[in-house]
């Protein structure tokens, strides 16, 4: 074979290679055995910023100004030494970026493939944050979902639940794996129904958030008040529902309705009471003259006696009506409530009638107790009332029974009745046998008045 032929062929294998490696991405550089530079691509001059011309031929570290201990360098010699190729990725000075660096040895000498990947690296970094910052809320989510006070629901768009907050065991009474996958129609008080599904329709088509208030049924019967913040989530194709239970805070605004009626009733009662003072205090005036004048006459004279004394009365009652209305200082003082009782059994039996027979069950060592006298006879008279009103149409008339004893009210106790300090009470119990009565009318069918011992 003619050797020129052969120098053609060889030149013409060459060729492509130059164009391959000169045409790559990645940065190309190959050492002699003695570590100077016999190769470097386009993509290497341009990565590290270097001139082939001026390195070719030349010792890597010589050329580079580069230390014997260069991590680089130290990972290509013991590639070299071994025999073995290396992989890494670090960052690398001469191109002041992040590279991932791939060392092959070979009997003429060692070629390095490197090629930057900060990119890469910036973008998986920022995926990483992503990722750990999603976990964090995430775990956020988790722990309010598991420790919330209000009812959190997940539901689906039929009204499935998916997903309810431990909360539902004291909210409801049943635990969230008694829910979870039961329909909301279970659990929601029926006449509120209809209501919680045009809600419902609407969080779907308007994707916006809603407030309403709907009832739920407890376990034991009784109806749950909650206020719902609700929102559908398209994504998800689900319903997320915050329910907060209403019972307390609709307690204390019925306390406190409650509380100014009883306020305006008593300053309609403080105003006629005044104004029945002052007339009776003329009358009481003219008939105690009457009185000293008429002392002789055996027939006028008790006539007139009585007529005082029933104007006294009169009057003691306009001053229990004033501190009833708070316009006249509380006369409190430390009494036997025992003794308050037996004293208005009088009364008591002319106020409701004798057909009702009266049972008493008091406590031989009741606490003296701190009260206003004629408050307290007052309030025992009104109850009373109260129990003959409803007994009325009993065949045997009704039994109305007076109970006292010794209480201790505690802190757990304190929290349902906001009125009430802990410590140590005596208690005044009025029950009657009456029936007909509304539930919620009946469940003050037993009457406590709670009176501060004064220990």
């Amino acid at each position: 074979m003619d050797r020129s032929h052969g120098h053609e062929t060889q030149a013409r294998l060459v060729h492509p290679l130059d164009e391959i490696l000169a045409g790559i991405a990645e940065g190309f550089i190959a050492f002699d055995n003695d570590w100077c530079f016999t190769y470097v691509n386009a993509a290497a001059e341009r990565m590290a910023g270097l001139s082939a011309s001026s390195v070719l031929g030349r010792p890597v570290l010589d050329a580079l100004n580069i230390d014997p201990t260069n991590p680089f360098h130290l990972a290509y010699t013991a590639s070299k030494a071994s025999g073995q190729p290396v992989a890494f990725s670090a960052f690398a000075d001469l191109v002041r970026t992040w590279v991932e660096v791939r060392g092959y040895p070979y009997p003429g000498g060692y070629a390095v493939l490197f090629r930057d990947i900060s990119e890469e690296r910036r973008v998986h970094r920022a995926a990483v944050a992503l990722r750990r910052e999603l976990e964090a809320v995430h775990g956020v989510n988790r722990r309010i979902f598991d420790t919330s006070l209000d009812l959190i629901l997940v539901v689906d768009p039929k009204g499935n639940f998916l997903r309810v907050s431990p909360s539902s065991m004291a909210i409801l009474g049943h635990a969230p794996d008694e829910m979870v996958g039961h329909s909301a129609t279970e659990f929601i008080f029926p006449e509120d129904l209809q209501n919680t599904r045009n809600e419902m329709r609407m969080a779907r088509r308007g994707q916006v958030m809603r407030q309403f208030d709907c009832r739920y049924v407890h376990k034991d019967s009784r109806i749950v008040p909650l206020s719902w913040t609700g929102v559908w989530s398209e994504p998800e194709r689900q319903h997320y529902f915050i329910g907060r239970d209403m019972t307390e805070r609709l307690a204390a605004e019925e306390r406190q309705r409650r509380s100014q009626r009883l306020e305006a009733v008593g300053q309609l009662t403080g105003g006629i009471a005044h104004d029945f003072n002052n007339l009776l205090s003329v009358v009481i005036g003219n008939l105690d003259l009457l009185e000293d004048r008429l002392r002789s006459d055996p027939e006028a004279g008790p006539l007139a006696a009585k007529a005082l004394d029933a104007a006294l009365r009169g009057a003691e009652l306009t001053r229990r009506l004033l501190a009833f209305a708070r316009r006249q200082p509380l006369d409190a003082k430390v009494v036997a409530l025992n003794d308050r009782v037996a004293a208005t059994m009088d009364l008591l039996r002319r106020t409701i009638g004798e057909q009702i027979k009266i049972v008493t069950s008091l406590s031989p060592d009741l606490w003296p107790t701190t009260v206003d006298p004629a408050q307290f006879e007052s309030a025992l008279i009104n109850l009373a009332i109260n129990a003959r009103d409803a007994m009325r149409g009993a065949k045997d008339g009704g039994r109305l029974f007076i109970e006292t004893a010794n209480q201790q009210l505690d802190e757990d106790y304190s929290r349902f009745n906001a009125d009430v300090v802990p410590g140590d009470y005596a208690m005044v119990a009025i029950t009657d046998t009456g029936s007909g009565m509304a539930p919620e009318v009946g469940a003050r069918l037993r009457a406590v008045l709670y009176h501060q011992a004064a220990r």
